[in-house]
């Protein structure tokens, strides 16, 4: 690795050494992504890494117009989607409106991935399966299982049928399978009668130098989307307790956003709680490292929830914070195994507001969990999985859009 800065704080980034020639090297690789790419880091690191061991990598995805991140050298982003999704006010037009922007963008991705020539299609969620086996017509598809869709959020009936329709039928014909975490890689080989999946854990390219003392009063700090499911708005509560002797940071966006900032008004919080907009992708790791800990209070609503191992928690760790996080398997194993932070129950303010007052009171622990956190985040990083994902690479590239090995 080598350092370079980032935001205010130095961090340490993939060297080209770490990068090495592979069956990929003149490959052409065509990435399918049926949303906006700005704050998608798993796509992002996947274009480069790939790029970066010697393949032609082009990104396809449905962008907000002025808003097309740089994916480095290499990457080539694609606008293939007809644009924003219609808002009209009568419901009958709106719907009708979406749904044929929805088989317009079908077909416009279809069409744009196959005229990139690749020789394999990874496609991102199970939302964008279909539309790579369609293109890829007998050269090989990864399917890359970012959620846990037979049980992630509360999406209507038909929806979730149909998309465990398309995964029964599609993916025990992959390439290759890739997901985010060990449970759900097992559930998914049992379900459909396929080898394990390979984890790639959604790791940083960078990590900081150092991990910074403990501040006075201690920051808090969320970072991510602000949606319901997240309930930061406990984190919020939580803060009456420790008021003046921390300060929490709520920073990202999403629907929960103006519901925040009417309790952060209503608790009269403007020295307490802080409630800032996204940084760029770049910038998080080094915007994070001037906190002390990291939250996350997400609660097993869903087994997806429950099997998962959040950016979050390689961020912060990447950043030199030390955490507070629900004690779910994997992130129990990974926080107990670097001793970097608490776990608890989330069950309601009253666990948060004993674990955030135990933090505070015990600075010294804080600095020593920040200064774990570090040391193991290397094993959680990009670098770390390189070789898992150019190996599934190299497999894949001999297989068919059927799974059968070539020849």
């Amino acid at each position: 690795m080598r350092c370079t800065t980032g935001s205010s704080r130095e961090v340490w980034t993939i060297t080209e050494s770490a990068k090495c020639a592979s069956a990929l090297a003149g490959r052409r690789v065509c990435i399918i992504r049926n949303t906006s790419v700005e704050y998608d880091k798993r796509t992002r690191e996947i274009a480069r890494l790939l790029a970066g061991n010697g393949a032609e990598v082009t990104v396809l995805a449905v962008d907000v117009e002025g808003r097309r991140p740089d994916l480095g050298e290499g990457v080539e982003l694609r606008q293939a989607g007809p644009g924003e999704p219609s808002r009209h006010p009568w419901r009958p037009l709106r719907i009708a409106r979406n749904l044929l922007r929805s088989r317009r963008q079908h077909r416009l991705l279809v069409a744009e991935a196959r005229g990139t020539g690749a020789d394999v299609f990874h496609c991102m969620n199970v939302d964008t399966l279909l539309q790579g086996f369609l293109a890829a017509r007998g050269r090989p598809v990864v399917y890359d299982s970012r959620e846990h869709f037979a049980t992630t959020g509360s999406y209507r009936r038909r929806r979730r049928w149909w998309w465990l329709l398309k995964e029964r039928l599609l993916v025990p014909r992959c390439a290759a399978v890739l997901t985010v975490s060990q449970p759900i890689a097992e559930d998914l080989a049992r379900r459909y009668s396929i080898p394990t999946p390979t984890v790639i854990y959604n790791g940083c390219e960078a990590c900081v130098a150092s991990a910074e003392p403990v501040h006075r009063p201690m920051r808090f700090l969320h970072l991510g989307k602000l949606f319901f499911d997240r309930h930061v708005d406990e984190m919020v509560l939580a803060m009456i307790a420790l008021r003046g002797r921390a300060i929490l940071t709520v920073q990202g966006w999403g629907d929960a956003e103006r519901s925040l900032r009417e309790l952060v008004a209503e608790q009269d919080f403007d020295d307490t709680v802080r409630l800032a907009g996204p940084c760029p992708p770049q910038e998080v790791v080094a915007c994070a490292s001037a906190h002390d800990v990291g939250l996350m209070n997400i609660k097993p609503e869903t087994r997806n929830l429950e099997w998962s191992a959040g950016n979050k928690l390689f961020e912060y760790m990447a950043a030199g914070l030390a955490v507070l996080v629900p004690g779910f398997p994997v992130m129990r194993e990974i926080v107990e195994k670097a001793d970097c932070g608490l776990l608890f129950e989330p069950l309601g303010v009253t666990e948060l507001v004993e674990r955030m007052t135990w933090l505070v009171e015990h600075p010294d622990e804080v600095e020593r969990m920040k200064r774990n956190a570090l040391a193991a985040a290397a094993e959680y990083s990009w670098e770390a999985q390189s070789p898992k994902l150019v190996s599934v690479y190299e497999k894949a590239l001999g297989r068919d859009s059927h799974g059968r090995e070539n020849g």
